[in-house]
């Protein structure tokens, strides 16, 4: 059995770059993780990680010093690369999305949704075990409204049981969607990790569609992880994003699977 994790990145008003991410392994390897993270969180004396104020040294962890936060950082990426997950993500300049919602109304004016419409596809329609999936547990962090979130879930386990090019066992995957906090779930503070790094990425590497293995990506952090495992991410170029709601970047009559989509398939 998988278990996919989603968080948010970035999701206030104003915020020049919106993401949503995270990442996905087998829930016995979480088990594992878990039990490696907790020694992180006792070690930083925090009972919830938080990474946007780790990395800045602010907040819950303005009490280390130096030394104790390199050893922290280090712990950090020692529990993913025993993990090895299946780390994804989404990310959009929201002036570039606002720019395009005017061509193209059917998309959502919160970019947040458009973006975890792309992740909830790749977890639920597009990542499997092999040689037995078992199905997978998805996990939202509750950023936004609950409904909206598990709803937008639902339909993409309706599309997978409806899709007459899905293998007939991938019709009846077991597909569980839940919604709460990175206390409740603790791998959805994995998935705050991944939706960071994708943050800083993005930011600092405009253009760069992927988080490309053989570039540094000004995190100390993430050039230490791309590589041990896959990223699969679509940091959205407006030309990108343009030609997806076009319909020019996929083949009529063959959409993939996503809630929001071009006109010419509505």
């Amino acid at each position: 059995m998988l278990g996919g994790y989603i968080d948010g990145s970035n999701l206030h008003a104003g915020a020049p770059v919106v993401v949503v991410g995270g990442c996905a392994a087998n829930t016995d390897a979480w088990l594992r993780w878990e039990v490696e993270w907790q020694h992180l969180l006792t070690f930083c004396k925090v009972e919830k990680w938080h990474h946007t104020e780790f990395v800045n040294r602010i907040g819950r962890y303005i009490h280390m010093n130096h030394a104790e936060w390199l050893v922290a950082r280090r712990m950090l990426c020692d529990s993913f690369a025993s993990l090895k997950p299946i780390c994804f993500g989404t990310t959009v300049w929201r002036e570039e999305y606002d720019a395009l919602r005017g061509e193209h109304p059917s998309i959502p004016e919160d970019p947040y949704f458009f973006l975890l419409d792309r992740c909830l596809h790749r977890l639920i329609q597009g990542l499997f075990e092999n040689p037995n999936d078992e199905g997978i547990l998805v996990y939202c962090d509750r950023d936004k409204n609950k409904d909206l979130v598990l709803n937008l879930a639902r339909w993409h386990e309706a599309f997978l049981r409806s899709d007459p090019h899905a293998r007939p066992g991938d019709k009846i995957r077991k597909v569980v969607t839940s919604y709460g906090s990175g206390l409740e779930f603790m791998p959805l503070q994995a998935a705050d990790v991944v939706a960071h790094e994708l943050m800083q990425y993005a930011r600092k590497n405009r253009g760069i569609p992927v988080v490309a293995t053989n570039l540094p990506s000004g995190s100390w952090i993430l050039d230490r992880l791309k590589s041990a495992f896959p990223w699969l991410v679509m940091n959205y170029r407006k030309d990108f994003l343009k030609m997806e709601l076009d319909g020019r970047a996929f083949v009529p009559g063959h959409w993939p699977g996503y809630h929001f989509v071009p006109a010419a398939r509505l």
